[in-house]
């Protein structure tokens, strides 16, 4: 079979598309599907549409189903093939040296015609031997690799590959790395136990309402759980969900006005939040032009957060002790809004800093037409540490400053010097956005000692998560603060959500939400008759928690980007990543103030 150059552009798509954290599954009975009716996990490619791809109830080996590729319609001219890849690798950090991959295929077709298991890392492809008709219809392929000594694999992708003119069943296929058979969670297969439902509905504390209120009663056992906690990470399943915005501005009315909270952080670039805040104690602000003129991610561009900024001002115009709005986040695009905050604080103060702005700016811009041609080449490296060191001489003359200015704006100064110098380690020299993200609220606590931080984020981000050396914001702040940081997942059963139909973000739309499925814990979730509950993982509740939830299962986890994917990840066990869960049935899309 001639090399098929779509198999590369298959496995970019692979790699953005697989969670970090993602548990291996393999589904190689194919009995498990997708809301397309496709494999879970499996990603096809129909070179345009010669192949047809599907599962079949009709023809397997085993089970149920199996997989269907028919190129029979294709052009034998144009040689491109039909593909079908899953990936090994996601979750693990342990050194590949050995592979087996087996799996059964039924021929039926023109004799003339092949298919191949095959297994890729990078731009290698291995592929096993051609395998034609046979008279018994189903035949064991067996793809057998030893990984050379000189090569470090982590990551592979595998699967089928299918020529024009053949119609091709796959079922059964095993995958056996370094000698140990990668099983699918069970979770996958087993439904939850009638008395496993009946504990968490006697466990779970029922919300009487989402939006804001008067009375706080069915927030009392949240409050309990939250304590005196200094951080209080609170996460969503999606950032385009209406009554998750909602009634995370509930609790932080709660926090505030129960518990003394007075910080919201936004996962939102640093110099575009103190912008917003400055607005947030006037008497007339124009919150909704703000929000929209300013440089803030477009998935923030809706009613949701106009609301809590709405909300805030209200407070703070009625209140001696104002509510602080900053943002955590180091993605300034192109280090846009850091930079023109610093250059007006020079422009109208600081000579020299207005001119190292102009230096940075000149030296950025150089990066940029390198990093088009190469990220990593020998001369883009060095144009970044150019501007690293830029970043050190504008701090430098910032400390100069702290004799003339007031601290708030030598903090605020040298927080846009600092992301500017995250931005350059993130995307030149393999920094971790979550450390990033841990490293300025440690900061702004150390440098606001009586402060309190109400963390608005992704689940994903507040999670206590920590796999294999790789950690999420969430673990560095459990890490740093223990028992003062309190983590909450909110999650959902269903509905709809906000997202933008592609990477230009010119659209956004609502979409349907995935139904939860066997082998989430938003499927046991919905088991539960309350439609919205909070549910503890401390305490009494912290024993059975763990016997039910203890275990890997995926997580509802959309991004901001609409790619019709699977919508629930791994990230970690439920019980260890958060301190508790608030369920709610049923979401609906935020209101986008752009479309």
């Amino acid at each position: 079979m001639k090399p098929n150059y779509i198999l590369f552009a298959l496995f970019i798509f692979l790699v953005v598309n697989n969670a970090l954290f993602a548990q291996e599954v393999v589904n190689g009975g194919f009995e498990l599907s997708n809301q397309r009716g496709m494999a879970r996990n499996w990603i096809t490619e129909n070179a345009g549409g010669s192949f047809l791809i599907s599962l079949s109830k009709n023809e397997f080996h085993s089970g149920k189903q199996s997989l269907e590729i028919n190129g029979a319609s294709g052009s034998i001219e144009g040689r491109q093939n039909g593909i079908a890849a899953n990936v090994y690798g996601s979750s693990s950090a342990t050194k590949v040296d050995h592979v087996q991959l087996t799996g059964w295929i039924k021929i039926i077709e023109k004799l003339d015609s092949s298919v191949s298991l095959f297994i890729q890392q990078g731009s290698k492809i291995i592929r096993s031997g051609t395998v034609s008709r046979v008279k018994n219809g189903w035949h064991k392929v067996i793809l057998d690799y030893t990984v050379p000594s000189g090569e470090r694999w982590y990551r592979f992708y595998y699967g089928i590959e299918v020529g024009p003119g053949t119609r091709v069943w796959l079922d059964d296929i095993a995958l056996i790395v370094n000698g140990l058979k990668i099983d699918d969670p069970r979770s996958l297969y087993q439904e939850p136990t009638q008395k496993k439902i009946d504990w968490l509905g006697r466990s779970v504390s029922v919300l009487k309402q989402l939006e804001l209120g008067e009375s706080f009663k069915d927030l009392s056992p949240l409050g309990d759980a939250i304590g005196d906690a200094r951080v209080i990470g609170i996460g969503e399943p999606t950032h385009g969900t209406s009554e998750v915005a909602k009634f995370k501005t509930r609790i932080l009315d709660y926090v505030i006005r129960q518990k003394g909270m007075r910080t919201i952080a936004l996962e939102e670039s640093i110099a575009t939040c103190d912008q917003m805040n400055r607005l947030l104690n006037a008497d007339t602000p124009a919150l909704k032009d703000s929000l929209l003129s300013m440089p803030f991610y477009k998935l923030w561009k809706t009613q949701e957060m106009l609301e809590l900024f709405t909300w805030i001002n209200q407070y703070n115009r009625s209140q001696d002790h104002k509510v602080k709005f900053i943002g955590f986040d180091m993605e300034d695009l192109g280090l846009r809004n850091s930079r023109r905050m610093l250059r007006e604080f020079g422009e109208k103060y600081n000579p020299g800093i207005r001119q190292q702005t102009l230096v940075i700016d000149g030296d950025l811009d150089s990066l940029i037409k390198l990093s088009r041609v190469s990220m990593d080449s020998e001369q883009t490296i060095r144009a970044a540490m150019r501007i690293k060191n830029d970043l050190l001489q504008m701090d430098s003359l910032i400390n100069m400053e702290k004799n003339r200015i007031d601290q708030q704006t030598v903090f605020e100064l040298k927080s846009y010097v600092r992301v500017c110098r995250q931005w350059i380690e993130n995307r030149f020299f393999k920094g971790n956005r979550d450390e990033f993200m841990a490293e300025n609220i440690n900061i702004f606590l150390d440098s606001h000692p009586k402060e309190k931080v109400f963390l608005w984020a992704h689940n994903f981000h507040v999670a206590n998560v920590n796999l294999n050396g790789q950690k999420t914001m969430g673990a560095f702040l459990k890490e740093k603060y223990e028992g003062q940081y309190f983590s909450l997942s909110i999650t959902s059963g269903g509905g709809k959500y906000m997202a933008s139909s592609n990477y230009s973000q010119k659209n956004w739309k609502s979409y349907e939400m995935e139904h939860p499925y066997r082998g989430t814990y938003e499927y046991i979730f919905s088991k539960i008759k309350p439609d919205n509950y909070f549910l503890k993982f401390s305490g009494e509740n912290k024993k059975a928690a763990r016997l039910l939830f203890g275990v890997p299962m995926k997580q509802l986890d959309i991004g901001y980007i609409y790619t019709g994917e699977d919508h629930y990840q791994y990230h970690g066990v439920l019980t260890s990543s958060f301190d508790g869960v608030v369920f709610i049935r049923h979401s609906t899309a935020s209101h986008s103030l752009i479309f």
